[in-house]
């Protein structure tokens, strides 16, 4: 009976203690890790070695740890079977390999992901250290690993999937090493890297513990069949082993009973594959120089790197690449450049017509907007002269020439146009505030001053052969800085008083010098009206002397006479008369009273002449 053991049963006593010495060792690295780096926590190992990194290596000897504890239980059982003969054809009991797949797997998992997020590695003369240890704790292992890797699958015929595991925590320690030597050089920004060693954890993690489980679904194998099941493709990959194409057409004819080698469309496929592929390497080759362009784009068709053609929107199909190539460019496209002092655009406004007013509609002159920028403009004071600053803010908007020139330039000419107008914005800007006084710039219509920008503007970029096109300016404030600008009031308040002073004293003046004119003309006028009507009566007066000096030379008495009778006529047209007899005489003389009644010299009734 003793010929008729195999050999892997035969071999098992001669594997428990190797194996109890692997299975203890990598327990007790694995506790003391756990206890130095995650429990107790030294700062002289947390500087070298931070505890995310030292959390992968943990669960790297975890996996060890639970490949030699399930070779180790299988190799009981194996010896237990060369013992005693009969027990060999009995199915083996494979729940505490299952358990133990499920505890080492969750706690190496877990390890990683307690530590989650990974930061860089230890820098300079630390991280030349903590490699240096590292190495020097990989050596032993390393030496044991090769060891049991060393026995002959047909004495342990999980000598390969164990070896694997053995080497996890080797192939770790050789990639921390690698990363910690890269820190030390200067090479930032390796957390990629542990994340990457993290995710290879927990693929193994996983894939051990779908195979533990899976064992519970199968028919349960006799003493003499049964393994332990440690096999990782994950990390056999890892450690840079892996099965041939004819391995696994092997595993698949004994596993599945399937035999792919006599398959005829595997071997129609075959033959037929490398024409089929050249075939399609060269249409997709050919699809290389069909291009498509959008509405709001064009094409610069380039032939063995000249310019042949623009295209416009559409479908086209040139020479397939590297003898024909498209670069896309834009047509039409606007684009805002918001001039600021870092370069960045504010952020976007959410107000709502219901809600509060966004801080940045506040464009009072002491506020500070985020898109202002401060310029030094001159300042004449008398006979000196100074700068002061003056904060605007401006936009511009720009698009690329639709020119087929302008679009060669923009292609050819710039890398960054939206920086390229910033800049040359700002260049302009300065020279612009430079060549003018703060109130002349202050005082200046925006529309004017928006205009003479952009010539410049446009002038300058035509200079160096851009292709852009600026659409407009658009000056939105101007104002002294926040600071300075209630001063800058009052000086305006108390400049609008002294002028307004000045137009009111100066309308008083010409509305009395107004009076004084009128007075003048009016004593004019009136002086004028006399003297033409005195001139005129004393010409009255002339002819009628002249109408009278005539009749009285040619006849004195008559004329005379007549004039007197004239005369008394009228004088005594108005009088009441009374005519008396010239011949009454002597008493009888009536005298005649014109006083009115009443008088004190009037004579009363009896003394009235009857």
């Amino acid at each position: 009976m003793a010929e008729q053991k195999p050999s892997h049963v035969a071999a098992a006593a001669g594997l428990v203690r190797p194996l109890v010495v692997c299975a203890t060792s990598t327990s007790v690295a694995a506790l003391a890790l756990l206890l130095i780096v995650i429990v107790v926590r030294p700062a002289a190992v947390l500087g070298l070695f931070p505890a995310p990194q030292a959390a992968l290596l943990i669960a790297s000897f975890c996996l060890s740890a639970f490949g030699s504890f399930a070779c180790l239980w299988i190799v009981l059982e194996r010896r237990q079977a060369a013992v005693n003969t009969d027990i060999l054809i009995r199915p083996t009991r494979g729940w505490l390999q299952t358990v133990m797949a499920v505890l080492f797997s969750l706690a190496a998992a877990g390890m990683v992901l307690a530590r989650f997020p990974y930061a860089g590695m230890p820098e300079s003369r630390d991280a030349f250290a903590a490699a240096s240890l590292l190495l020097l704790f990989a050596v032993p292992w390393l030496i044991g690993a090769r060891s049991l890797g060393s026995i002959p699958e047909a004495q342990l015929p999980e000598s390969g999937a164990l070896y694997v595991l053995l080497m996890l925590p080797v192939v770790l320690a050789a990639t921390q090493v690698a990363l910690l030597i890269a820190s030390g050089l200067g090479f930032h920004g390796l957390a990629w890297a542990q994340i990457a060693l993290a995710a290879v954890i927990l693929l193994i993690c996983a894939e051990l513990l779908v195979r533990a489980l899976g064992m519970q679904f199968l028919p349960a194998p006799n003493r003499i069949d049964a393994r332990a099941p440690i096999t990782s493709v994950v990390a056999r990959s890892l450690s840079g082993q892996s099965r041939a194409a004819m391995n696994v057409a092997d595993v698949v004819r004994s596993q599945f009973g399937m035999d792919f080698s006599r398959s005829w469309a595997l071997r129609f496929v075959r033959i037929a594959a490398p024409p089929v592929v050249v075939l399609m390497l060269g249409v997709c080759w050919f699809l290389t120089g069909v291009t498509r362009i959008d509405l709001n784009g064009r094409g610069v068709y380039e032939q063995l790197g000249r310019v042949a053609a623009i295209l416009p929107p559409g479908l086209h199909v040139g020479l397939p690449r590297p003898f024909g190539r498209v670069r896309n460019q834009e047509l039409g496209v606007l684009h805002t450049v918001l001039i600021t002092t870092n370069g960045q655009m504010p952020s976007a406004d959410a107000a709502t017509a219901e809600g509060p007013v966004p801080a940045d509609a506040n464009r009072l002159w002491d506020s500070n907007q985020p898109s202002d920028v401060s310029y030094l403009v001159a300042r004449e004071d008398g006979q000196r002269q100074s700068f002061e600053t003056v904060s605007a803010s401006l936009q511009v908007l720009y698009r690329i020439g639709l020119s087929d020139e302008a679009a060669q330039s923009a292609l050819y000419h710039e890398a960054d146009p939206e920086t390229l107008v910033r800049a040359l914005t700002g260049h302009t800007l300065a020279a612009f505030f430079a060549s003018r006084t703060l109130s002349s710039v202050l005082s200046e219509n925006l529309g004017v001053m928006a205009g003479e920008i952009q010539s410049r503007l446009q002038a300058e970029l035509d200079r160096l052969q851009t292709g852009i096109t600026v659409v407009t300016v658009s000056v939105e404030t101007i104002h002294p800085p926040a600071g300075a600008a209630p001063a800058y009031r009052r000086v305006q308040a108390a400049e609008i008083e002294a002028k307004t002073d000045i137009a009111t004293e100066q309308g008083r003046a010409e509305a009395t010098l107004s009076v004084a004119r009128m007075h003048a003309h009016t004593a004019t006028d009136n002086a004028t009206a006399t003297a033409a009507q005195t001139e005129s009566t004393a010409k009255a007066d002339l002819i009628n002397v002249e109408a009278d000096d005539g009749p009285y030379r040619q006849a004195p008495a008559p004329f005379l006479l007549e004039r007197y009778l004239s005369q008394l006529t009228t004088v005594l047209a108005k009088v009441p008369l009374e005519i008396i007899d010239d011949r009454l005489s002597g008493v009888s003389v009536p005298t005649i009273d014109l006083r009115p009644p009443g008088s004190a010299g009037a004579l009363t009734q009896s003394e009235r002449i009857p």
